[in-house]
């Protein structure tokens, strides 16, 4: 697996790991087993990375707005997708096709820069050797929640996997 995609698991995973603001929203909800679990486990890690109240604030701000602004673009590229699908079912003109492809591309390639940008002020943060505890711990439970390792659906760990 590439680097690139390597990242953009890491990140993705770290948002999806309850650091989301919807995640946060429903852990306000009394009587939600799963999220009060999400808490426990998000301060868990937190702990166990032996990083300061003032850090832990701020990777916890980090991932709602990382979370927000993804979530925004992925909205955004499903309703891109089902243009294009709307487009190709009524067979439409290349330029049309093009056109809606090229907005597509421009959608991926903010969701891969906003990655790329939230792995850096992780790493600022942190620092390098706790980003990547973070991320190592992160892996760990998305691989527990899925209940098995299937290639190419999980980050890769850097060195893992098939290189390209």
């Amino acid at each position: 697996m590439s680097r690139v995609w390597r990242v953009v698991w890491s990140v993705g995973l770290a948002s999806w790991m309850g650091f989301s603001a919807a995640a946060n929203e429903s852990e306000r909800k009394p009587g939600s087993r799963q999220s009060s679990e999400r808490v426990q486990f998000k301060q868990r890690m937190l702990d166990s990375l032996e990083i300061s109240e003032r850090q832990q604030e701020q990777v916890e701000q980090l991932q709602q707005s990382f979370s927000t602004e993804m979530s925004e673009l992925m909205q955004a590229s499903a309703k891109g997708r089902k243009e294009l699908d709307q487009l190709l079912e009524k067979q439409a003109a290349n330029e049309e096709l093009e056109k809606t492809i090229t907005e597509l591309t421009q959608l991926k390639a903010k969701q891969l820069r906003l990655i790329i940008r939230n792995r850096k002020q992780m790493e600022r943060i942190l620092g390098k050797a706790k980003a990547d505890e973070f991320m190592q711990i992160a892996r760990k439970k998305f691989e527990e929640k899925r209940g098995r390792v299937r290639v190419g659906t999980r980050p890769e760990k850097p060195g893992e996997g098939v290189s390209e």
